[in-house]
């Protein structure tokens, strides 16, 4: 169901939603949940994600299908596509929520990685395409102990190095 008042709570427009395809999930293991589905370069559906609306001891985000083949939203959102190959740049995030986040503030060359590991197929996806510059963002968890974001940002960085020589990764 066209159902947004999570996001639209939290700043994201009903139009981005609408370009995310999301909707409200009425049954199942998505019930209660924004479900956003994951297409593949065919147009088909490889997977969904899905973050919870109300407050319960659920987890925040269930996925469905291999997140470590996910290239989302390239093939998801035609405008992020297009932003990525007319500004031969690229935004890497750890989430659908960071995500939103920048194409609702007109930063569309976005990709996620889903948690801060960037996988081997996610990289070999992304060298496929005529990208010059790789921005890579990840949350900085500079109030706890060990700050995770900072280091997934680090290890993404020296692993799209050491594939992609010929980019420029901030």
């Amino acid at each position: 169901l066209p159902h947004y008042d999570f996001y639209l709570e939290k700043g994201i427009s009903e139009s981005t939603l609408k370009d995310f395809h999301c909707g409200l999930a009425m049954s199942n293991m998505m019930y209660q949940r924004l479900v956003f589905p994951i297409f593949r370069s065919d147009g088909k559906i490889h997977g969904f994600s899905g973050r919870k609306v109300i407050d319960n001891d659920k987890p925040k985000w269930l996925h469905c299908g291999r997140s470590s083949e996910r290239f989302y939203p390239y093939y998801s959102v035609e405008s992020t596509r297009k932003a990525i190959l007319n500004s031969e740049s690229v935004h890497i995030v750890e989430s659908i929520g960071d995500c939103l986040s920048l194409y609702e503030n007109g930063v569309k060359n976005v990709l996620i990685s889903f948690g801060l590991n960037i996988s081997p197929k996610f990289i070999a996806k992304l060298s496929g395409l005529p990208i010059k510059k790789i921005f890579v963002s990840m949350n900085n968890d500079f109030s706890s102990e060990r700050n995770r974001g900072f280091e997934g940002a680090i290890k993404s960085i020296f692993k799209l190095r050491s594939c992609a020589s010929s980019m420029m990764i901030v």
